[in-house]
């Protein structure tokens, strides 16, 4: 570990405010300065991060629209593919199941940037939204005053999770 400041950051000649990096990390914080000239006892320190963002990644989603088949067509067209398929041939059904599969709900895919996770969100803050989501779409959808009071309750108990986990994680 390595102390980057050696003027002192206070007032009273003392380098109370540190800048510490590992010895490893040390070319990447370039350009320290302290500036004299503000209010408080503590002077400003500024520094450049050369520090590089890391490359977005992206993951590939292939999927099919299943709620958009027409599930009268596609029977009668199973039923027509079935009667001309030898049924002993396990390759050639399930070849003429795809191609049906495929004719009425194609595969799409789509890239999506996957994003880093947020060390604060775990199983039981989203277990609370997703309550807490249910909740409120139960109350627009009824517009009752008892639907509206669990929602409440709901919006409490994610904030009294985040809360919680909030104090429970180490400084840095």
């Amino acid at each position: 570990m390595t102390q980057l400041i050696a003027l002192p950051t206070r007032n009273k000649n003392q380098i109370l405010d540190w800048i510490i990096t590992k010895d490893c990390d040390i070319d990447t914080i370039k350009n320290t300065q302290v500036l004299k000239k503000l209010v408080s006892d503590h002077h400003l320190i500024l520094f450049e991060l050369d520090a590089e963002k890391p490359p977005k990644v992206k993951r590939k989603i292939i999927s099919r629209n299943l709620k958009t088949i027409n599930i009268e067509k596609f029977k009668s067209d199973v039923k027509t593919e079935l009667q001309t398929i030898d049924p002993k041939n396990i390759e050639n059904l399930n070849g003429a199941l795809s191609r049906i599969l495929n004719q009425h709900a194609p595969i799409t895919s789509k890239q999506l940037a996957q994003r880093r996770s947020a060390p604060w969100l775990n199983d039981s803050i989203r277990q609370a939204k997703r309550e807490r989501r249910g909740a409120e779409k139960r109350w627009l959808k009824s517009g009752l005053n008892i639907d509206r009071d669990i929602y409440n309750a709901k919006r409490q108990n994610v904030k009294t999770c985040n809360l919680h986990q909030k104090s429970e994680r180490e400084p840095f």
